[in-house]
């Protein structure tokens, strides 16, 4: 509108136009605020990113440790299997090699009486 429109125009619908000027400054400063706080959502959000990107890094790295345990683990365990079995294979030859008799002893496990601990003899003869 020109000056000379305004000034034509009574004090009722300058006021009304003013009102709606003011409704619509407040709508536009309402919709103001909800777009920055937008932004601000979208730059915290690009700074979380980067954040998610360091924390990613860095559980690799907890990773890549944690799998490194993990092997060092698994080639202990098949070490200490492989020497198990070695263990186990030398017990069965000990165990399957036939027993070495004397010809004058039949039983290995029989000891002759001097072989008796001198505190066994008094026992028995005291009894």
């Amino acid at each position: 509108m020109t000056d000379k429109e305004l000034r034509k125009l009574s004090r009722g619908e300058l006021l009304e136009m003013l009102l709606a000027q003011s409704k619509e400054a407040e709508s536009l400063r309402s919709q103001l605020e909800e777009t920055t706080a937008k932004l601000e959502s979208r730059n915290i959000d690009l700074a979380k990113a980067g954040s998610i990107a360091d924390a990613a890094l860095e559980l690799n790295g907890v990773f890549a440790a944690a799998q490194a345990a993990a092997d060092q683990y698994l080639e202990n365990v098949s070490r200490m299997t492989g020497r198990q079995e070695e263990i186990c294979a030398e017990l069965e030859a000990k165990s399957k090699a036939p027993i070495n008799f004397s010809p004058k002893r039949k039983k290995p496990w029989r000891k002759r009486k001097k072989n008796v601990p001198r505190c066994l003899k008094r026992r028995r003869h005291s009894a």
